[in-house]
């Protein structure tokens, strides 16, 4: 019996250093993530070099109006919005921290007493640009920004 000497394609050691470079780079960037700024649930999220949180700003993002004529004595024509971004910046428009809402359209960020700029991104395209709101955030209690985003019903 004649034996067959089986060769390999000559692309086929490439093509494996190929997927061992990319396995590496795929566990060194999970790995820079761990130990980075990486927001990885709704909770929020601060970045590295931001002041030492010892305030909270919390509130609630609605929107409405969510029918076109309100009725007295009748349902709120709000909506609490869930899924919402609360983005937090210095006056200069530099990040200090974010949110995301809960289901209930709430939001909890703690942040460093000081002057601030809040932005809301909606999780839908579907309503209006909203103008950022200022806001200056003390010690002590919790300082309240309800928000609500406006649906062009009339």
């Amino acid at each position: 019996m004649a034996r067959h000497c089986v060769r390999e394609p000559i692309g086929h050691t490439e093509t494996m250093m190929r997927k061992v470079k990319l396995i590496f780079l795929v566990v060194l960037l999970g790995a820079l993530c761990g130990s980075l700024w990486c927001p990885s649930d709704g909770s929020a999220q601060t970045p590295p070099n931001a002041p030492a949180a010892t305030a909270i700003l919390r509130g609630k993002v609605t929107t409405g109006p969510t029918v076109p004529v309100e009725r007295a004595g009748g349902p709120p024509a709000i909506a609490p919005v869930a899924g919402a971004s609360v983005n937090v910046t210095d006056p200069n428009g530099v990040p200090i921290a974010s949110a995301i809402t809960g289901a209930d359209g709430t939001y909890r960020v703690p942040v460093a007493p000081g002057d601030y700029l809040v932005t809301v991104t909606p999780p839908r395209r579907m309503l209006r640009r909203f103008v950022p709101r200022q806001v200056t955030v003390t010690s002590g209690a919790p300082t309240v920004l309800d928000i609500t985003l406006d649906t062009g019903i009339r």
